[in-house]
């Protein structure tokens, strides 16, 4: 009998350890499709970090973990760079507290993911990052996101 992945929130993990996965991915399917935005809310302990780990692992790489799922028949898009970027660490008794915090967590996963030259990262102690320090490595449109996402972001902290 299966074990059930109580605590498990790592896609990969539920289907590397042979875990119980309730196959909703037909349903992951048409959400992608309509391109329309999701909110998704539930209660704590529902499978939220689950769901996005399954986007991260079909969007990373495409049906490679997906065998025997619907959306392995149903997947025909390509691959693509993911960036995730996890708040949950981030704290919230001030407006500005958040948004330094959050500034921060933008540039982490940018230049892990290799979208930053960190060369030219410059990040002073107050929190506030030039944009001229900023270095896109991607595609323009990648380069063009990521330079909205930090725009946006350092215009709420000023």
């Amino acid at each position: 009998m299966k074990e059930l992945p109580i605590g498990v929130q790592n896609f990969d993990s539920v289907i590397t350890n042979g875990l119980v996965y309730v196959d909703k991915t037909a349903i992951i399917n048409q959400m992608i499709k309509n391109r329309r935005m999701n909110f998704i809310s539930r209660p704590r302990r529902f499978g939220k970090s689950l769901l996005v780990s399954t986007l991260e692992s079909l969007f990373s790489r495409g049906t490679e973990m997906f065998k025997g799922l619907a959306i392995e028949k149903l997947w025909t898009d390509k691959t693509y760079r993911v960036l995730r970027f996890d708040f949950s660490g981030i704290e919230c008794g001030s407006v500005e507290k958040f948004q330094k915090d959050a500034v921060e967590k933008f540039l982490d996963v940018a230049k892990e993911a290799g979208v930053l030259d960190p060369e030219l990262f410059k990040f002073s102690k107050d929190g506030s990052c030039s944009a001229a320090a900023v270095q896109m490595r991607t595609g323009h449109n990648e380069s063009a996101l990521l330079a909205h996402l930090f725009q946006l972001i350092q215009s709420h902290r000023q």
